[in-house]
């Protein structure tokens, strides 16, 4: 026997045992320590994780984890697995095997400060369902905010266990912000002083009844909020009363309570008198009309206005209440104005007006000048502002006109004014007589013609033909006429479409049409041509007749004569 491999044998025996005896005492504990982290960083608190982790995480479909937060939200947390298999019903049985080691069903609270916190906040914070969140903000806006635990219980109703358990994490503290209690609407009264409705209500309710609140005992004693809720945000009330200038011949109710501070009674009593009587001269007539006493008038008499401010009306189409408010008369006054004129006819000028009213001319000398007889509005080219105050147009009707010539660019008569607009029959007719189709040309400059010899023939037929644009009346030899020059001549078959648009007054569609047609089929060599191939009508083409230009440029790069499809 060879003692020395005998030897050799038992070293390797006894170094195999002390290399697993270090294996298991200390790589298998640390590995048994790195699997448990591996195992518990998989788990899902699936009382805390919103549907998109809890989906990535324990790869469930859409439904499955729709319906997890659900039941969450509408009955609370899950205690256990048993509780979560109990609510949850679109698992399989392999499904729930399947994720049941990775369910943790770890509460964790956060305090939530309960008199400022939305069902949001209450429900993340204290784990409550949707339903006693709800409940919870409904009771707190209802009776106001909670002083103590005890007082938490009582108005929730919340079970006494539930309480318990998160008892430690409600925060009681409430923090208020200054409050301008003259000029705080509900809302504002509610979250700056932890109010509840009915006491913001009652709040607001005093104050446009009776007017602003002078300090704090006269807030107390109004209001009947009890004096030890009103000690805790006493410092946070402010009552300063800030005034804002008010125009008092046209401000409205509101604008008289706001600026002024009045009580509703007092601005409705104000407008009253103003629309019977007409506007206020001053503030002599304001007191001795209205029947303020100078002391109640003090607080607000530097933020009175008495500016009297007209605007110009069309005197034969306004409206009642159109007259009434550009010449700031009373109502009476307007109704004997709107009622002669139904009676007997539109005025024909100032003094038909005056005869047949029976207004004096001391009566009218204030808005005399504001007042327009005006028989005729250039339709093409009248201002939406005109329309509204010569013609008597609604708002609504005035832009579809503005609209439609910007679409078609002018109203070429009548029937093509009605057609575009689709104003109603009794409309139409109303302002026909009134409307003057003039089209402005473009572009157009002035030329004085200095010779003696002048053609007035000439210079009429321009005139009714829209080529002129004014005359002065003059004999040949002893005045001069002042004719326009025609519209400028456009090169039809070089010029490009904004060109076209401008110069000739069409549409950008029409414009463009032109260019595509002449592009297609080469130029246009005369005017029945241009007529045919454009499809634009004789009527519409006469207006720039004379205007059109059929040369071409020696430097064009365009086709010569026409090109016929083959």
């Amino acid at each position: 026997m060879n003692y020395y491999e005998l030897w050799t044998d038992s070293e390797n025996i006894i170094a195999f045992l002390i290399t697993l005896g270090l294996l298991l005492t200390v790589v298998l504990p640390i590995w048994i320590v790195i699997k448990r982290d591996v195992r518990y960083s998989a788990m899902v608190r699936i009382n805390h994780l919103p549907k998109s982790w809890i989906i990535e995480t324990l790869g469930l479909t859409d439904r499955q984890a729709g319906q997890i937060v659900a039941r969450r939200h509408a009955s609370g947390y899950f205690v256990n697995y048993k509780d979560f298999v109990a609510r949850t019903d679109c698992f399989s049985r392999k499904e729930y095997k399947k994720i049941k080691r990775k369910l943790d069903f770890t509460i964790s609270y956060t305090s939530t400060r309960i008199n400022h916190a939305n069902c949001t906040g209450i429900m993340e914070g204290l784990w409550l369902t949707a339903d006693q969140a709800g409940q919870l903000v409904a009771q707190r806006d209802k009776s106001g905010y909670f002083t103590d635990y005890r007082d938490f219980v009582t108005q929730t109703g919340l079970p006494k266990k539930q309480c318990a358990k998160i008892k430690e994490y409600l925060d009681f503290t409430i923090h208020y912000t200054s409050t301008q209690i003259c000029f705080a609407d509900r809302k504002q009264l509610k979250e700056g002083l932890h109010l509840s409705d009915d006491q913001a209500r009652k709040i607001v309710d005093e104050r446009d009844t009776y007017g602003d609140f002078s300090d704090y005992n006269d807030f107390v004693r109004r209001t009947g909020i009890p004096e030890t809720q009103c000690a805790t945000f006493r410092k946070y009330l402010s009552f300063t009363i800030n005034h804002t200038s008010a125009q008092i011949n046209r401000a409205g109710r509101g604008q008289m309570q706001t600026g002024l501070r009045l009580t509703n009674d007092q601005a409705r009593k104000i407008i009253d008198e103003r629309d019977a009587r007409g506007d206020f001269s001053d503030y002599g007539d304001f007191l001795t009309r209205t029947g303020f006493s100078e002391k109640e008038c003090a607080g607000f008499k530097e933020w009175l206005r008495f500016e009297q401010t007209y605007t110009s009306v069309q005197i034969n189409f306004a409206t009642e209440k159109q007259i009434k408010a550009a010449l700031r008369l009373t109502d009476s006054q307007a109704q004997t104005m709107v009622a002669e004129r139904d009676a007997h006819g539109e005025f024909s000028g100032y003094d038909d007006f005056i005869r047949r009213t029976g207004f004096s001319e001391e009566e009218c000398a204030r808005f005399k000048k504001w007042m327009k007889f005006k028989v005729s509005t250039k339709i093409n080219f009248a201002t939406y502002a005109e329309m509204r105050a010569e013609l008597g147009l609604t708002a609504s009707e005035a832009k579809i006109i503005v609209a439609e010539r910007k679409t078609h660019v002018n109203f070429l008569d009548y029937n093509d004014f009605r057609k575009k607009t689709r104003f109603s029959g009794s409309t139409c007719l109303r302002i026909k007589k009134y409307l003057d189709f003039t089209i402005r040309p473009p572009e157009i400059q002035p030329v004085v013609n200095d010779s003696a010899e002048i053609n007035l023939d000439e210079i009429i037929r321009k005139a009714k033909t829209g080529t002129a644009k004014r005359t002065d009346a003059g004999t040949a030899g002893k005045a001069q006429a002042v004719a326009p020059a025609r519209l400028p001549a456009i090169k039809i078959n070089d010029a490009s479409e904004t060109e076209i648009q401008e110069r000739l007054g069409v549409t950008i569609i029409q414009a463009k049409m032109i260019v595509a047609e002449r592009k297609a089929r080469g130029n246009y060599p005369d005017y029945g041509d241009f007529v045919n191939r454009t499809g634009l009508s004789e009527r519409a083409c006469s207006r720039f007749k004379d205007s059109l230009d059929f040369t071409v440029s020696h430097f064009s790069d365009r086709k010569q004569g026409r090109v016929l499809d083959i």
